[in-house]
């Protein structure tokens, strides 16, 4: 048995800890023009993601109404109206037009509490977070300044054309983030698919002793790099800036929601972000970018179309086992025996420890 034997349930765990916490909701390139939005779901939360002429908003995909949802599908570009009467809403969310006002609702369009719910968003380069609390911790107390400086260089180097496709996973978000944290699992759950391509190294590391510490919210978010063999240089990576001079895999986790990663020193990268939707359910955006282009080259969406066919394919062996995991334990911290190179996860696991 692993020294942490009491915890909340999932959902307490998960949506109390979380509370005040920054998640990661997508990419600014993701809304490029005035009126672009996302839907992100959330636990029991839906929130509009839109461009508001320059501007990244959050609102509750709910109309202040009658509670109808505002858009349904997943993507696109409008203006904020309510399907089900009309109400319409401008930029900021304020109620800009009440159909048939002065005949049935008599309403001052002008009271400043017609609008929108609308939830604080903070910026590091491209990366867009989005903030439950109405008065936020700061986000610098979330993020290391080396998590900071990470996140904006990397943006300068991404390029703004980005495939995304939406994957639904039956289980918790915090197994498949505990198995993004895990190195180890890499030469079985992909010994035919990503450990051929990066032959997983055992190398000897110092003992540690796990302990049932709290870490501060700012360890949470980690980035290592890895020496790897002469990335091949194809034709289309000499049609963009690469990041970093230098043969290294990337893999960084930005905490609660975000892995990121780059398998060739910085020609091209992919990421998970999971958005937990109950004890048993996640929606997970995959996505893929290279590097800037310094030049446009035909082929660039076929590059997309098979960096993003394979890079699902292996991420589909961790939701697999990930879903093995939610059937076989009532808990995530059921009889769990650490070893000294799970640090990271007994981080990850004591941020939801109960005091």
């Amino acid at each position: 048995m692993g020294p942490f034997k009491k915890y909340p349930s999932f959902e307490k765990e998960s949506q109390e800890a979380l509370d005040g916490v920054w998640f990661f909701i997508g990419l600014s390139n993701q809304l490029p023009n005035n009126g672009d939005y996302l839907i992100r779901k959330i636990y029991d939360e839906e929130l509009i993601v839109r461009n508001s002429n320059g501007n990244i908003k959050a609102f509750l995909n709910r109309c202040i109404h009658r509670g109808a949802p505002i858009f349904n599908h997943m993507r696109g570009n409008s203006t904020i109206k309510c399907q089900f009467h009309g109400w319409s809403y401008d930029d900021n969310g304020k109620v800009s037009g009440i159909p048939f006002n002065e005949y049935y609702y008599h309403l001052d369009k002008n009271c400043e509490n017609l609008r929108l719910i609308e939830y604080p968003i903070e910026r590091i380069g491209k990366f867009i977070f989005m903030n439950f609390s109405p008065e936020p911790p700061a986000i610098n107390a979330q993020f290391s300044e080396n998590i900071f400086a990470l996140l904006d260089e990397i943006s300068q180097y991404l390029d703004d054309y980005t495939s995304v496709s939406d994957i639904e996973a039956d289980c918790n978000w915090k197994y498949l983030y505990e198995i993004t944290i895990d190195p180890l699992h890499v030469p079985f759950v992909h010994s035919q698919t990503l450990n051929k391509l990066r032959p997983f190294k055992p190398e000897k590391i110092p003992i540690k002793v796990i302990t049932n510490n709290k870490s501060s919210l700012s360890e949470l978010s980690v980035a290592y790099s890895q020496a790897r063999d002469p990335v091949n240089v194809y034709p289309w990576r000499q049609n963009v800036k690469r990041w970093q001079n230098k043969d290294i895999y990337l893999d960084v986790l930005i905490f609660p929601n975000l892995h990121l990663v780059s398998p060739d020193g910085g020609f091209c990268f992919s990421w998970e972000a999971y958005f937990p939707l109950n004890y048993q359910s996640t929606k997970i955006e995959y996505g893929f970018a290279t590097a800037k282009r310094t030049s446009n080259f035909s082929y660039l969406p076929i590059i997309h179309l098979e960096s993003m066919r394979e890079g699902i394919k292996i991420y589909l062996e961790d939701i697999e086992m990930a879903e093995k995991l939610q059937k076989k334990q009532s808990s995530i911290y059921d009889r769990t025996m650490p070893g000294s190179y799970e640090e990271e996860i007994y981080k990850f696991r004591n941020f939801f420890r109960s005091s």
